[in-house]
């Protein structure tokens, strides 16, 4: 909704005309246009290329938290054994 232009955005599976009908009993109403909703624009760029990094830089963060816990976990298992 647009309160600036007075103006409502609908998308979806509507009635255009239902739509208007049921505003008409409020307000004034006309329809300015119909058709398919806008996508986002994508960037150029490589698109998949940023997706793969990210990935990659993810699945190395993961491999090095679970490095360090099976550390700490080690390190656990000395200290147990030491005070036995």
């Amino acid at each position: 909704m647009d309160m600036k232009d007075k103006k409502m955005t609908v998308t979806g599976d509507v009635d255009p005309v239902t739509v208007v009908s049921k505003l008409r009993k409020i307000c004034h109403t006309e329809i300015v246009s119909v058709g398919l909703a806008k996508e986002p624009e994508k960037k150029d760029g490589g698109g998949g290329d940023n997706k793969k990094k990210e990935d990659d830089k993810k699945k190395e963060e993961d491999k090095k938290k679970e490095e360090a816990k099976k550390k700490e976990l080690e390190a656990k298992k000395k200290k147990k054994k030491k005070k036995l």
